[in-house]
């Protein structure tokens, strides 16, 4: 049932402010790591890596969203826009990738899944307008410090590139 609008309670105020300050977490994480994502794989395997190293169900998921997304009226963009964050684990952790790339860059494939995990179990809900709790920002903060923290590293021992700015639009894949 639908409240008056504009007042809120106590209880209802911090969790809008817990949500937003998840959101202003996770969704720069989320867009950076795509625009890394793609800018590591292009510079190591050149620009057809989505076909050649990403599974044919996950890039056709990724075209029916865009399908989606243009019938609702959004401009199209690359493919890898399309990407949830399971969907960047996948290309992270798939073995050619993971033996060809990303080893160097975070060493322990399943901390790597269980990071992702985590951050889809508190994206989920906080996208879909779903109660989270503070201990959720708190692992969100977390898990992104940590993976940011390899990037960093890697970026450091020259194992990847310095990062493009995310919102450079990319190329339609």
């Amino acid at each position: 049932m639908l409240r008056g609008a504009g007042v809120l309670s106590d209880d209802e105020a911090e969790g809008a402010n817990v949500d937003v300050a998840t959101f202003r977490e996770l969704r720069p994480f989320e867009m950076n790591l795509r625009s890394d994502i793609d800018q590591w794989m292009t510079d190591q395997f050149g620009r057809a890596w989505v076909k050649q190293r990403v599974p044919g169900a996950t890039r056709a998921r990724w075209q029916e969203r865009r399908e989606r997304a243009v019938k609702d009226g959004e401009e199209p963009l690359s493919l890898l826009e399309y990407a949830d964050l399971m969907d960047c684990s996948e290309i992270i952790t798939r073995g050619d990738n993971w033996r060809d790339l990303f080893a160097k860059v975070f060493v322990d494939k399943d901390e790597v899944v269980v990071s992702f995990r985590r951050l889809n179990a508190v994206r989920r809900p906080l996208v879909h307008g779903r109660p989270i709790g503070k201990e959720d920002l708190l692992l969100v903060t977390v898990e992104v410090h940590r993976l940011k923290r390899a990037v960093e590293k890697g970026r450091a021992q020259g194992v990847v590139p310095i990062a493009r700015p995310a919102t450079a639009k990319r190329p339609l894949h």
